[in-house]
């Protein structure tokens, strides 16, 4: 397995709460590089720009924290007052999970039904608004329908230029919505869960199988991670992107405070049958994922 891990240091100002608040920074591409131009499919125009190739990384605490400020609801043990008002991924929050495109729309379903069920103290089109403003203040900007005016047709993303010296400068991104190059191929699992964003169709995303980033977050250095650290089976464990909601289980609830716990180098670690899920090639064209 191969790992990379690079970090940047920013200056912000300082902020902290008991939840670990951390953003990784999205990597900012030039035209030349992201190839982000897209067609419309009936009419082959250049229409607008696609998702860059690396798109930002928002674990779940650093979304929780934010959110609830969005909501209205307090900023103090985010995830526990989110999941209180009913609004979580399935089966719990991972704080130093990413926030994906599949938990993104699942989080956005959570919070919708809590407006309806006056869980929160905004109604649905406050709520909305207020997720659909983070959602662009993050750079996440993911829905499971095509924004108003797109006239329902599917505008395919062209396919990435200068990708190779994208990923051997920065190295792999910890998600993306493109195919990976052919050597860094292996190293991602794609998670086959159609969304939209920024006006172009996805059939789904790829992650990386394993990683372990340190990432700076006002003047703090914080962890995004999909190992766990079992309590039962007395071991770091790697969450499945296929499986999750069935492992998310054996960590939700868990408190990492404010700083996240490190990870020793000599931990034994286990895999929940990650590999089991075959990565589409790329010259299998996953439809929208292209």
């Amino acid at each position: 397995m191969i790992f990379y891990q690079k970090t940047r240091l920013f200056g912000f100002t300082g902020f902290t709460t008991a939840i670990a608040l951390i953003l990784f920074p999205a990597f900012s591409y030039g035209q030349n590089i992201g190839g982000r131009t897209v067609a419309d499919s009936a009419t082959s125009k250049i229409v607008q720009k696609a998702p860059p190739i690396a798109p930002p990384v928002v674990p779940e605490g650093a979304f929780a924290v934010e959110l609830v400020n969005r909501l209205r609801i307090g900023a103090e043990f985010a995830e526990e007052m989110l999941s209180s008002a009913g609004i979580e991924p399935n089966n719990g929050w991972l704080s130093e999970y990413p926030v994906t495109p599949d938990i993104l729309l699942e989080i956005e379903n959570r919070v919708i039904e809590a407006s309806k069920t006056g869980r929160i103290g905004l109604d649905e089109q406050q709520a909305r608004s207020a997720l659909a403003d983070l959602k662009a203040d993050l750079g996440l900007n993911v829905g499971g329908a095509p924004p108003p005016g797109s006239d329902n047709r599917h505008a395919k993303a062209s396919a990435p230029v200068g990708v190779d010296g994208l990923y051997s400068e920065n190295g792999p991104p910890v998600i993306t919505y493109y195919p990976p190059p052919k050597p860094y191929y292996d190293m991602y699992a794609w998670v086959p869960s159609p969304f939209w964003s920024d006006g172009i169709s996805f059939e789904g995303f790829f992650l990386l199988r394993d990683f372990y980033r340190l990432v700076p977050f006002r003047q703090q250095t914080f962890v995004v991670t999909n190992r766990f650290f079992d309590p039962v089976l007395q071991k770091l464990v790697v969450v499945n992107p296929i499986r999750r909601p069935l492992e998310r289980s054996m960590f939700a609830g868990q408190r990492t405070g404010a700083v996240s716990p490190r990870i020793a180098g000599s931990g034994t670690s286990v895999r929940t049958g990650r590999l089991k899920h075959p990565t589409p090639f790329p010259w299998r064209r996953p439809g929208g994922a292209h």
